[in-house]
């Protein structure tokens, strides 16, 4: 949607493993799995959304980088994550992206890395929004200090477009981010949503992980706890203006993000 606003259909090329769910664009048939410089022939400039499948996506965008550099791609642009950058930074996220950040580099091709802040999805997972909305009690164990950089991937996906479609920012690596916000941020966004008051409560780590695992898969409690670990160390703080700057528009707030999921 973002691109075609900037760039005329008949450019634009998807390549995916279900052409079917694809409309007004040329589509191509492929994946990662069996990329091939064929699959970039003629192609411009390529926008490369990191896969899902943790634990083979570094071999997946490898595979990738190296086809469209055959290819004679004139420039990748790569979606990864908030500080993959760090080498402090631990967690398989981090360090896939990291890899593929250095896989880049080495590549020979121009490229532009888009380190996308947290997507507000991650609260939906965290959080009983609905019983918050209810009760106006949001319960966390992440102490005030838990500052994130929340993102829509809306923005996310109208930055990627515009360097995509505008070409230039080779060799950048671009903090797409939007305001930062900790606990009590969340509960005013929240309180903005429903227009009733919300306070912010901190519980233990133990209590915090109880009421996880009532609405989460089991492993996904741990990576919750982790979660509000990292935001408390500082590792998804970050704030930037390109977001703004790339497309004219700041990025969404909380309030917006609470009001549509509410709402539906």
């Amino acid at each position: 949607m973002h691109l075609l606003r900037r760039v005329d259909a008949n450019r634009v090329v998807a390549l995916t493993r279900s052409p079917e769910k694809v409309e007004g664009v040329r589509v191509r048939r492929g994946g990662f799995d069996d990329v091939g410089p064929k699959d970039f022939e003629g192609a411009e400039r390529v926008l490369m959304i990191s896969t899902d499948r943790i634990g083979a996506r570094v071999p997946q965008h490898r595979a990738v980088i190296e086809a469209a550099a055959k290819a004679g791609v004139g420039q990748i642009v790569y979606t990864s994550l908030l500080r993959a950058g760090d080498p402090g930074y631990r967690g398989v996220l981090a360090e896939e992206h990291r890899a593929t950040e250095q896989a880049l580099a080495e590549s020979g091709l121009p490229y532009t890395v888009l380190r996308n802040g947290i997507y507000p999805e991650m609260l939906e997972m965290l959080l009983p929004l609905a019983e918050v909305a209810r009760t106006g009690a949001l319960r966390t164990s992440a102490g005030e200090h838990a500052y994130v950089s929340y993102i829509s991937r809306d923005d996310c996906a109208a930055v990627a477009a515009t360097v995509l479609a505008d070409g230039g920012y080779e060799g950048q690596y671009l903090d797409v981010t939007g305001p930062v916000a900790n606990p009590a941020r969340i509960a005013e966004a929240l309180a903005a949503a429903i227009g009733e008051p919300v306070a912010h409560t901190r519980i233990s780590p133990e209590a915090d992980a109880e009421a996880m695992r009532a609405r989460l898969p089991a492993g996904m409690v741990a990576v919750g706890q982790g979660f509000w670990r990292q935001a408390e160390q500082g590792w998804f703080d970050v704030h930037t203006h390109h977001v703004e700057r790339l497309t004219g528009h700041p990025p969404a707030g909380l309030e917006h993000h609470f009001r549509r999921l509410l709402s539906a």
